[in-house]
Order: structure tokens, then C-alpha cells, then sequence
């Protein structure tokens, strides 16, 4: 009897169930569920609701564009983290990883759109151009010895794994292709788990690797 606009908890419990997706309490005061079985329904509701308004938000983020939000599931750990395993090591590569997948990792891009361009953008290494996750992760020719020595590596990776040719030359010859394999290769459904843990360990070190030297250069 109360109006859509009151404050009344019967109204608020409606509007929640609305939210969620779950079954309206007209209808289960007729048929109520077990307290078991409701209990699981409404984690389920609840879970999907704020998984799929991640999935959304995520897409309108272009820092995140590189990570694989599609195969996400509540309960369910990133690759990054899950073939980090518990070893302090990798678990610290695998957090500077994470840092360039989420785009929190402050490169001279950034530091220009946030000083709103009084801080230029320019690779402060090869001053070429600006640097940005794409410039830092394949192009800056200062950290090219190791790009190239991790590349490679991964490249043979995928001939050992018996992929086709002109699939892994379609991965190495667009840009694109290549920052999706080397920060989230999970996007790739043709590569199956252990293949995608072997290329998150590669990857996880090129990432480092690249990290460390570039601290070691601005250094100098």
C-alpha cells in the first residue's frame, strides 16, 4: 500500500530486488524458496550484478584495454597472479606487471596529461616520441636488447606449441595483437592453459626486465 517514493522498508526491499535481479517479493511471499536455495540465488544475483557493471565500466577505461575482462568470474584470480604462484620473486614481477596491465604505472604520457602538458611527453630515454605503454613495451630502442631477446623467446615458445605460421605472424606484426599476447594473453582462446601460464611467465619477466632497466637508465 505504500507509494514507490516512501521511505518504507517494504519499498526499499522491492527496489533492491529490481537492482539485483531477483525474484519479486509478491511472488516468493506465495511460493517462498528454502533458505538454502534462496541464500544461493541471491549470492548469484549479486555476484553477476557487480560482475557484469565491472565488464562495463572496464570497457569505457582505455588503460584497460589490454586486460581480458570478458572470461572474468567472481572468486576467479587473473592469470597474473595465478601463475605468479607464492615465490616473492615473481610475485614482485608480477606486481609491476600488473601496474603497466592497469595502467597505473606513471610513464612520461601520463606525467604530461596530468602536469596538463607542461611536462613534456617525449620518451625521456630515446626522445623519439611519447612514451606510452606502446612506445615503453615495444618501441623505445634503448631497452631494445631486451624486448628483442624476450620476443624472440616467446616467438619460439609458439612454434614449439606447433601454432600456425601465419598466426603468430599476424600476433608479432600488428602492435595491437602483440600488447594483448604480452599483457593479457588470456584474450587468446587458442592457446590453452598451460600454454597461457608459459606465456605469462615470459611475459611477467619482459615486463620487469624492461621496468628495471628503464629505473636504471633515468638514473644515470
Amino acid at each position: 500500500m505504500k507509494d514507490e517514493k516512501s521511505g518504507s522498508w517494504f519499498t526499499k526491499l522491492h527496489n533492491l530486488t529490481v537492482i539485483y535481479g531477483l525474484p519479486s517479493p509478491y511472488d516468493i511471499i506465495e511460493n517462498p524458496p528454502s533458505k538454502i536455495s534462496w541464500n544461493r540465488h541471491v549470492n548469484n544475483c549479486i555476484n553477476n550484478h557487480f560482475l557484469q557493471n565491472l565488464k562495463k565500466e572496464a570497457k569505457e577505461k582505455s588503460s584497460l584495454k589490454y586486460i581480458n575482462f570478458n572470461d572474468s568470474n567472481i572468486g576467479t584470480v587473473h592469470n597474473i597472479w595465478k601463475s605468479s604462484g607464492t615465490d616473492p620473486y615473481s610475485v614482485n614481477m608480477a606486481a609491476i606487471k600488473v601496474k603497466i596491465a592497469t595502467g597505473i604505472m606513471i610513464l612520461q604520457y601520463q606525467r604530461s596529461r596530468f602536469s596538463k602538458n607542461c611536462i613534456s611527453a617525449i620518451c625521456p630515454l630515446c626522445n623519439i616520441e611519447p612514451e606510452d605503454t606502446t612506445h615503453f613495451i615495444l618501441k623505445c630502442e634503448k631497452l631494445s636488447s631486451i624486448r628483442n631477446r624476450f620476443i624472440q623467446e616467446l616467438k619460439s615458445f609458439l612454434v614449439d606449441c606447433n601454432k600456425p605460421s601465419l598466426l603468430i605472424q599476424e600476433l608479432f606484426d600488428d602492435e595491437e595483437n602483440l600488447l594483448h599476447l604480452i599483457i593479457d594473453c588470456t584474450s587468446y582462446h587458442f592457446l590453452t592453459y598451460k600454454e597461457q601460464v608459459r606465456i605469462e611467465t615470459l611475459t611477467r619477466g619482459l615486463c620487469y626486465k624492461l621496468y628495471h632497466k628503464r629505473l636504471l637508465l633515468m638514473s644515470e
